[in-house]
C-alpha cells in the first residue's frame, strides 16, 4: 500500500480501476471510456487520474460516494419538497437519479430553507437546465462532492485549469512527511499505544505525537495525537512559505525555484526516511552461516559499535561501509599459501575456514540505528541479542497492562467511594457498628480492607462484592493476556527453507532540501530547486522582511492556474 503520507494512504484504498480480470486492457482502451461521462457526477472524480496511459481507467471515488450491495456507485442527495429543503439525506445510483430534478448546493435559500430564485439551475435527464422551484426533488449535498478526497484539498480549486488540478491532486499524493509539520494557512478504557518512528512501505517515518497531557479533560471528537504529515488533527502535507513571483537573476529559468537558505537552516523542509536493512543467516553446503562479533581480518574500531552477539547497539550512529551486523560464511577448501599454513598453526582452524559477509551501510548512506528486530527458527538457540529484544517487549506489555489495571482499579474505587461516603457500617475493618464513613476514613483504610466492610444497607454490600469480583477477574483476564503475549513472543519464527535467522536493522537517515529536489504547490505548480541563496541575497518586501521561495511569474498564464495567486494572497 502507498504509504508515503496520510493523503497517499487514503487515495489508495478508494482507487476505482477499469483495468483487470473481466475489465479493459490499455492498449484496446479508446478516447470514449476514459472520458468524463454525466453519471460520474458525485461518483467518480473527474479531477483526479494518473498521467499517461492509465489516464481515465484508473479514477478515484468522490468525497461521498459509496457502493450499495449491488456494487453500483451511490451519490448522496438532500431532499427537496415543494421548494423547500430537508435535512433527510438519500443515496442514489446513476440509474435511480436519472428522472429526478436535482438543483445544485449553491442555490440560494431563505432561512426557512426555502429555494427563493424563480428558476434554479438543475440537472434533469444528465443534462443542465433551469427549473422552477417547485419542480425540484433533490438537491446536492455540498459542491465537494463532486471530486475526491485529494483534489477537494486544493483551494479556488474552480479558479485552475484542470490538467493543472489533475497534476495538483497526484502531486500532493506524492508530498514527504516533513520533520515539523505545517497546517495550511488556507483550509471504556482504552490504551493508545503511539506509533513512534516506524518506517512506513515507501521508507518514510511514521511518528505519532500526543497532544494532551496528564490530568487533560478530554472529550469525544478531541484530537489526543498528531501523526505524519498532520498538525493539530489537520492535514499538512508541506510547509507555508512567504512567496514571491519575480524573475531573479535566471535562477528560476524553467519552473527552476530559487530557495532562501533559511529554509533550510530552520528545517522547514527536512524529512527522516527510515531504510531497513537485512542480514539474512543460511545453512549452507558448507556448513551454516553465523552471525558473529568474531569476524577474521577485522580491527576493533571497526567492531566497537557492535555487542557480544555481532549486532549494531540501537543509538549508534553509523556512516557508509560501517559493520551493522558480523556475519561469517564458511568457505570451501582452497591451496593453503605459506602465509595461511602460519596463521592456521598459530590461530587454529578458524583463521581460514570462514569468510567476511557482514552486513553493510550502502555507500553514501549515514543515519542511526532505531530499532534492530531479531527473528530466529524454531529450534535454534536464541543469542544474547534476542532475548534482551524479547525482555524489553516482555517488560513492555507488563506495563501497558498494569497501567490499564490500574486505570479500571481507580475509576472502580471511585464509584464505591462515592456510594459509601456518609453510609452507616455495621462493622468490618476495625470499624465500629453505627461509624459513618467519610473521605477520611477511606483514605485511611487500605483498597483491600474497603471490602471488608459490613454496610447497613445490603445493596451496598452487593455493590462491594460486585466491585471485588470485578477486579478480581479483570487481574485474571489482563494475567491470561500477558500470558499468551508471551507465549507468541518466545515460540520461534517461521522462516523460508534453510534459513536459521534473519536481522533486520532499521536506520533513520535525515535529508535537508538540496538543489535538485523538486518541489510542488497544490495547483500542479511543480519545479526543480535550482539554488539556495543567502537570506541576505533574497528579494524582499518593502517592510525589509525577505521571501522564502521565488517563483518564475511565467509559470501562471500559459498553465492557467491561478489558483496559486489567490492562495498566495489569501496566505498574507
Amino acid at each position: 500500500m502507498d504509504q508515503n503520507n496520510p493523503l497517499s494512504e487514503i487515495t489508495h484504498k478508494r482507487r476505482v480501476s477499469a483495468l483487470g480480470p473481466g475489465g479493459l486492457t490499455r492498449e484496446r482502451a479508446g478516447f470514449e471510456v476514459r472520458d468524463v461521462h454525466p453519471t460520474h457526477y458525485g461518483r467518480v472524480c473527474p479531477i483526479e487520474t494518473p498521467e499517461g496511459p492509465n489516464i481515465g481507467l484508473i479514477n478515484s471515488l468522490a468525497a461521498y460516494a459509496r457502493t450499495n450491495q449491488y456494487g453500483f456507485l451511490e451519490s448522496p442527495y438532500r431532499v427537496v419538497k415543494e421548494g423547500v429543503v430537508t435535512d433527510d439525506i438519500v443515496f442514489l445510483s446513476a440509474i435511480e437519479e436519472a428522472d429526478h430534478v436535482i438543483a445544485q448546493a449553491s442555490a440560494t435559500m431563505d432561512a426557512k430553507k426555502q429555494l427563493i430564485d424563480e428558476l434554479v439551475a438543475v440537472r434533469h435527464l444528465n443534462e443542465f437546465t433551469v427549473k422552477a422551484p417547485e419542480d425540484v426533488t433533490l438537491m446536492d449535498v455540498s459542491p465537494k462532492q463532486v471530486v475526491s478526497v485529494a483534489a477537494s484539498l486544493i483551494p479556488f480549486l474552480e479558479h485552475d485549469d484542470a490538467n493543472r488540478a489533475l497534476m495538483g491532486s497526484n502531486m500532493q499524493r506524492q508530498a514527504v512527511p516533513t520533520l515539523r509539520a505545517d497546517k495550511p494557512l488556507v483550509a471504556g478504557v482504552d490504551i493508545y499505544n503511539l506509533t513512534k518512528y516506524t518506517r512506513s512501505n515507501q521508507n518514510t517515518c511514521i511518528n505519532q505525537r500526543p497532544l494532551v497531557s496528564k490530568g487533560d479533560v478530554v472529550q469525544r471528537s478531541d484530537i489526543m495525537a498528531d501523526g505524519p504529515s498532520t498538525d493539530m488533527g489537520e492535514l499538512a502535507l508541506g510547509q507555508n512559505m512567504r512567496i514571491a513571483f519575480m524573475a531573479w537573476n535566471g535562477f528560476n529559468f524553467e519552473d527552476s525555484i530559487c530557495l532562501s537558505e533559511r529554509v533550510v537552516q530552520e528545517d522547514r523542509f527536512t524529512t527522516i526516511h527510515i531504510q531497513e536493512l537485512t542480514c539474512v543467516a543460511r545453512d549452507t553446503k558448507l556448513g551454516p552461516e553465523e552471525i558473529t562479533a568474531d569476524i577474521p581480518n577485522v580491527g576493533e574500531a571497526a567492531l566497537n559499535k557492535l555487542d557480544e552477539a555481532g549486532i549494531v547497539y540501537v543509538g549508534a550512529e553509523v556512516g557508509a561501509g560501517d559493520i551493522l551486523v558480523g556475519k561469517v560464511t564458511p568457505k570451501g577448501e582452497t591451496q593453503l599459501t605459506p602465509e595461511e599454513k602460519l596463521l592456521r598453526a598459530i590461530f587454529g582452524e578458524k583463521a581460514s575456514d570462514v569468510k567476511d559477509t557482514s552486513l553493510r551501510v550502502p555507500t553514501g548512506t549515514k543515519g542511526t540505528v532505531i530499532d534492530v528486530q531479531v527473528f530466529t527458527r524454531d529450534g535454534v538457540e536464541r543469542d544474547s541479542r534476542a532475548l534482551s529484544i524479547e525482555k524489553m517487549q516482555l517488560d513492555e506489555i507488563r506495563k501497558d497492562l498494569n497501567e490499564e489495571f490500574r486505570i479500571v482499579e481507580g475509576a472502580t474505587f471511585e464509584r464505591l467511594r462515592s456510594a459509601l461516603n456518609g453510609q452507616v457500617v455495621e462493622g468490618g475493618a476495625g470499624l465500629k457498628k453505627g461509624s459513618v464513613i467519610s473521605n477520611e476514613v477511606l483514605d485511611g483504610l487500605e483498597h483491600g480492607q474497603w471490602f471488608k466492610l459490613r454496610m447497613a444497607e445490603d445493596a451496598l454490600n452487593e455493590q462491594l462484592e460486585k466491585a471485588q469480583a470485578y477486579i478480581v477477574d479483570r487481574r485474571r483476564l489482563l494475567d491470561d493476556k500477558f500470558e499468551d503475549k508471551k507465549r507468541k513472543l518466545q515460540q520461534g519464527d517461521d522462516l523460508a527453507p534453510g534459513v536459521l535467522k534473519i536481522v533486520k536493522v532499521y536506520l533513520a537517515i535525515r535529508r535537508r532540501i538540496q538543489p535538485g529536489d523538486k518541489m510542488a504547490g497544490r495547483h500542479g505548480n511543480k519545479g526543480v530547486v535550482s539554488v539556495i541563496m543567502p537570506v541576505e541575497d533574497m528579494p524582499h518586501d518593502a517592510n525589509g522582511t525577505p521571501v522564502d521561495v521565488v517563483l518564475n511569474p511565467l509559470g501562471v498564464p500559459s498553465r492557467m492556474n491561478v489558483g496559486q495567486i489567490l492562495e498566495t494572497h489569501l496566505g498574507l
